[in-house]
């Protein structure tokens, strides 16, 4: 949780990741196979998820003035999906691949 400070988040064996923020921003990067939720509540700080390689998302973005940039598409099987659920009032979400 974080009101004003940017937030980064690395997260290898939990099932779900949660943050929230009111302007600082967010970005969590998933690397291995265990998470299958990451949710975000923010008013307007940015958000950025990374996905390592192999995985997918399906994303759900609630925003009123916010941006998505998804880099990725659903790409991915079913199995190593993740479900990316992001509520903002004006920050922008970019899902993409995390750097090697």
């Amino acid at each position: 949780n974080s009101v004003s400070g940017d937030a980064d988040i690395a997260v290898t064996a939990a099932a779900e990741a949660a943050a929230h923020s009111v302007s600082g921003d967010i970005g969590i990067t998933v690397g291995g196979d265990g998470l299958k939720t990451v949710k975000i509540d923010t008013i307007s700080g940015k958000s950025v998820i990374s996905l390592d390689s192999e995985r997918g998302a399906t994303v759900d973005f609630n925003t009123v003035s916010g941006k998505l940039t998804n880099e990725i598409g659903e790409s991915g099987n079913d199995e190593t999906k993740i479900e990316v659920k992001v509520d903002s009032v004006s920050g922008d979400l970019t899902v993409n691949r995390a750097k090697e």
